[in-house]
């Protein structure tokens, strides 16, 4: 069986990940409750890592999809997004359009993309902020949405799957769904060869560092020390 492991964020994502477990007991739950989610060098290993979240949480996502970059790994996001449940985008390394592109296509077709980006900035800098609300009802869709991405992961069915997004509107009772195209020289989903004399440390250094190092830019290690690791739940 796929090997899973949960990135909980907030009480729906709590919920959510509870949920996923009562159905598969291989899951692995890292739950940021007690302490952060930053470091993936403790993350458990995993064939498949998904996102759950109260709400975006843009600096998270960011990492979790340069990892799957790194390390070939397919992720995907359940976030309530008021009034909407979204599902995916469903990223699969060298299938698929990445989370980046995501954002990107999403922001050229909002009508005005800059109130998004001011959310999710706001978002970053302030953890409590968002929408926390939620139904029992609403756990459970998301849970079997994402179950039935899994299934068909399991199934072999990854290059229809990758870039799938799916929103449940939970007023209105309907789902909808697109496909992500990559944007065109992304270097993340449409990768350029690198120096294999130099891309092990490279994937060192990022694996180290608490966030992606961005092109060009040297890791470097905090002056105030590491952050605590995060708490991995009794459901791994």
């Amino acid at each position: 069986m796929t090997k899973v492991h949960v990135l909980a964020v907030g009480d729906f994502g709590t919920a959510v990940a509870d949920r996923l477990f009562l159905e598969r007991r291989d899951i692995a739950v890292t739950s940021d409750v007690k302490s952060s989610l930053e470091f993936s060098s403790v993350w458990p290993e995993a064939q498949v890592r998904i996102l759950a979240s109260w709400r975006e949480t843009p600096r998270l996502a960011e990492l979790l999809d340069a990892r799957s970059a790194d390390w070939g790994t397919t992720w995907f996001p359940v976030v309530a997004e008021h009034p909407r449940l979204r599902i995916g985008p469903v990223v699969v390394p060298g299938e698929g359009a990445c989370y980046r592109c995501f954002r990107q296509r999403r922001s050229q077709h909002e009508r005005d993309s800059s109130h998004t980006a001011t959310l999710h900035a706001h978002y970053d800098a302030s953890p409590a902020a968002g929408t926390a609300g939620f139904l029992p009802h609403h756990v459970d869709m998301a849970a079997g949405m994402a179950l039935d991405v899994l299934r068909r992961v399991e199934a072999g069915e990854t290059e229809h799957l990758a870039g799938n997004v799916r929103h449940w509107h939970v007023l209105e009772q309907h789902v909808t769904g697109a496909r992500v195209v990559g944007v065109h020289g992304c270097d993340r989903c449409r990768p350029r060869p690198v120096d294999p004399t130099s891309a092990t440390w490279e994937q060192l250094a990022r694996d180290l560092a608490p966030w992606p190092v961005l092109a060009g830019e040297a890791a470097s290690s905090s002056s105030s020390g590491p952050t605590a690791a995060p708490s991995i739940s009794a459901h791994q």
